[in-house]
C-alpha cells in the first residue's frame, strides 16, 4: 500500500513540477526512501548530504559499480544527466592541458591522444584551418568540381589487405576475401583525389606515406570533424548542402531534419540531397554501386556534399565528380554525428548532442564505437508516437490500472504452477527435456563455428529452447552438462550475473531444479517467479550465507569490470566445500585492444592467455582448483564478433572446485 501511495503522489508531482528541477529530485528522494523517516529536518539532511556524496564521486566510481549504491535517489534521465557530465568533466579536467594551438572554436576535444600536448607536431594548425575554410568557401561558390579524400587508418589496413576491424572482410567493407576484388583500383583511385587529407597523429601520418610516399598531405583531416562539430558546414553552405553515406543513416537525418528542434541545432533549413550507398559490403561491387550512385546524382542540387562512406570511397569518390559538379568533402565518422549516434570521444565531438527519436530501432545502424555517453535530446518519433492530451484525473487512472495488473501479473507469477505454465504457453519453454547426449568440451575455448552448429544441434535434439545469442548456446550447454552431471534438482544453483531472461536458469527450470537464484545489480528489486528467484545486488558482495550454494555458473560477466580477488573471495565465500564455480568469458589468445571502450556502465576487457592464467592463479589463492581436464587455452577461430564495438574474438569456459 506504501508503494501504491508512493507511486501516486510520484505521479502528482510530476504533473505539477515538471519545470522545477531541484523540487523533483528532492520529491523523487523522499518518495523513494523517506517512508519511515518521521521528521523533516532529517530528510533535508539525508537529501543534501547524498547531494553531496554524488557530485564528489570521481569518474571512475560512477562509471564502475559505486554508482549503483546511490542511484535510485534519482530518476533514469536525471542518473544519465550526472552520469554524463561527470564523464565529459572528467575528460576535460584530463586533457585540458591540451596545446591551444590545436583548438577548434566551438568544439571540446576528449579524445585522449597524447600529441596533441605538443605543440611541434602541426604548428601551422590554426593557419591552416583559416586555409581549408577560405578554400572550401572558394570552390562553392565557384561551383568546383573536386574531391577531399579523407585517409584513415581503416583504409590503410583495407589497402594493405589486412584483416583487421572495419577492413576484415564480412565486418563492413567487404562480404567476400580481397582475393574476390580487384584491390589495384582502390590504390589507383585514392591519388585521383583533388585533395587529401589525414590526421595530424604521427602514427596515423606515417601510414599514409607508407603507401603514398611521393604525394604530400594537404589539409588535417580533424577540420572535417571539427567543422561538423561546430556546425561552421551547415551554417556557411545553408541552402547548398547534401548529404552521402549509408541508407539507414541518412533515413534517420531525414526524419530528424522534419522536427524544428534539431533543424534549429544544426542552423539549416534542409539538406538538398540524400544519397544512399549500402551500410555494408559496399566495395564488393563497385560498378553497380556507381551505376546506383549517379543516377542518384542526375538530379541533385547541391553544390557541396558531406559524406562518409567508408573504404569503397577509395575507388569511388573520384568518379562522382562525372555525374554531379559539386564539392565533395569526406568528413568520414562525422556523418554519425549528424544522425545522433556519435561516440563524443572522437575528435572534438565532446560537445556534440546527439538527437536521437523516440521509439525508433536503431539496432540496424553499424555505428563507429557510440556508447551512449554524452548529452543526448530525444524528439517523438511520428510513426511510434501519438500525442495524446489527457487530463491529470485521466493519467492517474491509467497510471492505478496499470500498477494494479502488474501487482495482481507479480502476484501470480510467484506460483510454480501457474509460472511454469506461463513459460510454457507465452514463452515458448517445453518442459519435456531429453537427456543430453555427449557433450565433448570442458575447460576449452570455442574453437570454431562448427562448435556452435553442434551445440544448437544438441540442444534442439534435447527439446530445449536456445540462447538468442548463437555462439552463447555453447557455453551454456556446458555449464548446464557440469551441472545436471554434479547436482541434483534440490541443489542450490545461483546465476551471478544473470538477467530476467537467463538461459540456464530456465533450462534447470525445465529439468525441475526447485532452488534457483539469479543476482545482478540490474534488479530493482527481490522478485520470486516460480523456482527462480532474481536478486538484486554485486556478485562481489552479495548477502548470501557462508557455503550457501552448491553451484554457481557466472556466463560472460568478469570481463565487464569484475575484480577478480573479489569475485574468487565472494564465491569462495558463498559456495559450500567441494562446490562448483563455472565461469564463462571473452577470450583470445593474444592481446586485443580495448582501450576507452566501455558497454553495460564498465569498461569491456578480452581476457588473454597471460590474463587468464593470472587469473587462474588468484583461483587457487582463494582455495578453487581446476574440476575436471585442465583448461586449454589454444584457439582457432574468432567466431565471436561485437559488431556494436567491432570486436572479434571467442570464448572461455572453464570450471573450478572449492576445495577449502
Amino acid at each position: 500500500m506504501k508503494k501504491f501511495i508512493s507511486l501516486l503522489i510520484n505521479t502528482i508531482f510530476k504533473l505539477i513540477n515538471q519545470q522545477k528541477r531541484l523540487k523533483s529530485i528532492i520529491k523523487e528522494w523522499l518518495l523513494i526512501r523517506t517512508t519511515l523517516l518521521k521528521q523533516l529536518s532529517t530528510f533535508f539532511f539525508k537529501y543534501l548530504l547524498n547531494i553531496k556524496i554524488i557530485f564528489n564521486f570521481t569518474f571512475k566510481k560512477i562509471i564502475l559499480s559505486d554508482f549503483e549504491k546511490v542511484k535510485s535517489f534519482f530518476s533514469k534521465a536525471k542518473r544519465d544527466y550526472i552520469r554524463d557530465s561527470v564523464y565529459i568533466k572528467h575528460y576535460l579536467e584530463k586533457y585540458k592541458r591540451y596545446h591551444k594551438i590545436y583548438n577548434i572554436p566551438e568544439t571540446k576535444n576528449i579524445s585522449g591522444l597524447n600529441f596533441y600536448n605538443n605543440p611541434n607536431v602541426y604548428p601551422l594548425f590554426q593557419k591552416d584551418l583559416a586555409k581549408f575554410k577560405e578554400l572550401l568557401v572558394s570552390l562553392v561558390n565557384q561551383k568546383a568540381n573536386v574531391t577531399f579524400y579523407k585517409f584513415g587508418d581503416g583504409d590503410y589496413y583495407f589497402l594493405k589487405q589486412r584483416e583487421f576491424g572495419s577492413a576484415r572482410p564480412g565486418a563492413r567493407a567487404l562480404s567476400k576475401p580481397y582475393n574476390k576484388i580487384n584491390i589495384k583500383e582502390f590504390w589507383d583511385g585514392v591519388l585521383k583525389n583533388d585533395y587529401i587529407i589525414t590526421e595530424i597523429m604521427p602514427k596515423r601520418f606515417a601510414m599514409f606515406k607508407e603507401l603514398f610516399p611521393e604525394r604530400k598531405r594537404d589539409f588535417p583531416s580533424e577540420y572535417c570533424h571539427g567543422l561538423v562539430a561546430n556546425k561552421w558546414f551547415f551554417k556557411t553552405f545553408k541552402g547548398k548542402l547534401g548529404l552521402i553515406g549509408a541508407k539507414e543513416k541518412l533515413k534517420i537525418i531525414e526524419l530528424l531534419m522534419q522536427h524544428r528542434e534539431y533543424r534549429d541545432y544544426l542552423g539549416i533549413d534542409k539538406f538538398n540531397d540524400y544519397i544512399y550507398i549500402p551500410q555494408k559490403f559496399a566495395a564488393d561491387d563497385i560498378k553497380s554501386l556507381e551505376k546506383s550512385i549517379a543516377a542518384q546524382l542526375k538530379n541533385s542540387k547541391s553544390d557541396i556534399f558531406l559524406l562518409g562512406i567508408g573504404h569503397v570511397k577509395s575507388a569511388l569518390l573520384y568518379r562522382l565528380k562525372k555525374y554531379n559538379q559539386a564539392v565533395y568533402v569526406d568528413v568520414g565518422g562525422a556523418i554519425d554525428a549528424i544522425a545522433g549516434v556519435m561516440n563524443i570521444s572522437r575528435l572534438n565531438m565532446a560537445k556534440w548532442v546527439n538527437y536521437q527519436l523516440k521509439n525508433y530501432d536503431y539496432s540496424n545502424i553499424d555505428y563507429m564505437q557510440y556508447h551512449g555517453w554524452g548529452k543526448h535530446v530525444y524528439l517523438n518519433h511520428h510513426n511510434s508516437y501519438k500525442n495524446k492530451s489527457k487530463t491529470i484525473l485521466s493519467k492517474i487512472r491509467s497510471l492505478l490500472k496499470a500498477y494494479l495488473k502488474r501487482f495482481k501479473v507479480n502476484i501470480l507469477l510467484k506460483n510454480p504452477f501457474i509460472y511454469k505454465r506461463y513459460l510454457k504457453y507465452f514463452k515458448g519453454l517445453k518442459f519435456a527435456p531429453k537427456p543430453l547426449i555427449k557433450i565433448p568440451w570442458s575447460n576449452t575455448t570455442l574453437k570454431s563455428r562448427e562448435d556452435v552448429e553442434l551445440a544448437l544441434k544438441i540442444i534442439k535434439n534435447s527439446n530445449l529452447n536456445s540462447h538468442s545469442d548463437v555462439e552463447k548456446n555453447w557455453d551454456s550447454l556446458i555449464a548446464l552438462k557440469t551441472i545436471l552431471q554434479n547436482s541434483s534438482p534440490s541443489s542450490r544453483i545461483l546465476d551471478a550475473g544473470g538477467d530476467f531472461s537467463s538461459i540456464i536458469l530456465n533450462w534447470l527450470y525445465q529439468f525441475n531444479y526447485k532452488h534457483l537464484s539469479a543476482l545482478n545489480l540490474i534488479f530493482k528489486k527481490r522478485v520470486r517467479k516460480g523456482n527462480i528467484e532474481y536478486i538484486p545486488g554485486d556478485l562481489t558482495k552479495s548477502r548470501f550465507p557462508d557455503n550457501y550454494f552448491d553451484i554457481i555458473t557466472c556466463l560472460s560477466v568478469i570481463e565487464h569490470g569484475v575484480d577478480g580477488d573479489e569475485y574468487f573471495r565472494e564465491m569462495n565465500r558463498i559456495l559450500k566445500p567441494s562446490g562448483l564455480l563455472i565461469t564463462s568469458t571473452d577470450y583470445w589468445i593474444s592481446k586485443i585492444d580495448t582501450k576507452e571502450l566501455i558497454a553495460y556502465n564498465n569498461p569491456i576487457y578480452i581476457f588473454d592467455k597471460n590474463s587468464i592464467e593470472i587469473l587462474l592463479e588468484k583461483a587457487k589463492n582463494y582455495g578453487f582448483r581446476v574440476f575436471g581436464n585442465n583448461v586449454e587455452l589454444n584457439c582457432q577461430e574468432k567466431v565471436v564478433n561485437w559488431k556494436k564495438f567491432n570486436l572479434i574474438y571467442t570464448f572461455l569456459i572453464f570450471c573450478l572446485k572449492k576445495m577449502k
